[in-house]
């Protein structure tokens, strides 16, 4: 049985917390990550990643990967 990532969001009057996750399978076939670079390509590997919008104008994000 294949398990599937899950994600949680907890938030309180002073904090906010974001958690997920993401099962792997062991060995050459898991986790993913060959470039760390500033602007590499996102959607080639494993990531998680929570996009943030504190203006609330559709323009401007706080990323967290």
């Amino acid at each position: 049985m294949e398990k599937r990532p899950a994600g949680r969001v907890l938030y309180s009057s002073r904090f906010l917390c974001v958690g997920a996750c993401c099962p792997d399978s062991p060995g050459r076939r898991g986790i993913r990550v060959s470039d760390l670079r500033r602007d590499f390509t996102y959607g080639q590997f494993d990531q998680f990643s929570a996009f943030f919008d504190p203006f609330r104008d559709q323009r401007n994000a706080v990323i967290s990967a």
